[in-house]
C-alpha cells in the first residue's frame, strides 16, 4: 500500500450505514495527518455513551469528513461486489463480523472477537473460524483469546466427532512439524494418525446413514 494512489487507507471498508473505513487500523499520509481538517476532528473527540455512537460520530464521521474535503481512500482488502454480496452473502454489510473466514482467505490479518463470541454474527461458524486461525497460525494459543465459557457457548456447535477430528489434526501436523526426537515423536505421530483415520472413517459412516 506504500505506493497506492490514495491519501489514507485502512484494512477494510464497511458498508453499514454508509461506506467508511473501519477505524481499528487506518494509515494517513502526511497531507491528511498534518491538515487542519484532521487536527480539528481529533481535537473535537469526546467520550460517547455507546459504541454505536462512537462509530456514527467518529468512524463514519471521519470518512465522511475527509471525503468531503477531497481526500481519497482505499481498502487493503477488497470486499465482494454488490452483486456477490446480494446473492452469496445475504446482503451483509460488515463482512468482518459475519464472514471472517472469507476475510482471512482474502488477506484480512485480523479476526474480531465479536465474530467468535457474539450470537447471530459469524455465519461461517465460530469453531470453524478458530480452526482456520490455527491453520494460518499453528502456534496460536486459543487460551490467550480471552474466550470464557459463555463466549464458547455462543460458537456454532460442532459434533464431538468434528471437534475430536479438529484437535487430532492439529496434534498430527504439530507432531510432524516439530521434529521431536526419538520414540515419543514416532509414537505420538502414529497414534494421532491412526485415531485421525479411524475418526474420519467413522464420520463418513455416519454421514452415509
Amino acid at each position: 500500500m506504500h505506493f497506492a494512489d490514495c491519501d489514507y487507507w485502512g484494512l477494510y471498508k464497511s458498508n453499514e450505514i454508509r461506506e467508511h473505513l473501519q477505524s481499528f487500523f487506518v494509515v494517513f499520509r502526511p497531507n491528511v495527518f498534518l491538515s487542519a481538517v484532521f487536527k480539528d476532528f481529533m481535537a473535537g473527540i469526546h467520550r460517547q455513551p455507546t459504541v454505536n455512537e462512537v462509530v456514527l460520530e467518529y468512524e463514519i464521521g471521519l470518512s465522511r469528513l475527509l471525503e468531503q474535503n477531497g481526500y481519497a481512500s482505499l481498502s487493503y482488502v477488497k470486499g465482494p461486489s454488490f452483486f456477490e454480496r446480494r446473492t452469496k452473502f445475504g446482503n451483509v454489510l460488515n463482512m468482518s463480523l459475519y464472514y471472517p473466514k472469507w476475510m482471512m482467505k482474502h488477506g484480512f490479518p485480523l479476526v474480531k472477537k465479536k465474530a467468535l463470541n457474539t450470537p447471530n454474527y459469524n455465519r461461517e461458524g465460530g469453531l470453524e473460524t478458530l480452526d482456520m486461525m490455527m491453520r494460518f497460525n499453528p502456534d496460536l494459543n486459543v487460551a490467550n483469546l480471552g474466550l470464557n465459557e459463555v463466549d464458547l457457548a455462543c460458537l456454532k456447535p460442532l459434533s464431538l466427532l468434528q471437534v475430536m477430528l479438529m484437535v487430532l489434526g492439529k496434534l498430527r501436523s504439530r507432531a510432524r512439524r516439530k521434529g521431536v526426537i526419538g520414540v515419543l515423536r514416532n509414537a505420538k505421530a502414529r497414534f494421532t494418525d491412526r485415531m485421525f483415520v479411524f475418526l474420519a472413517r467413522l464420520r463418513r459412516f455416519f454421514d452415509r446413514r
